[in-house]
């Protein structure tokens, strides 16, 4: 069984810096950690797409 969280999250966060990503795209659905937003705001600027 795999759980997301925020060492696997930041692992990801890292890779999409290493390899030089312009962007992720990210869908939430119901992640039951609070640190998964905190870690966004950290490593990326946030822009909503609606």
């Amino acid at each position: 069984m795999w759980f997301e969280d925020a060492r696997s999250a930041l692992a990801k966060f890292d890779l999409v810096k290493e390899y030089g990503l312009r962007g992720i795209s990210y869908w939430v659905l119901g992640y039951p950690y609070p640190e998964n937003w905190v870690l966004l705001e950290d490593n990326f600027r946030i822009r909503k797409r609606g």
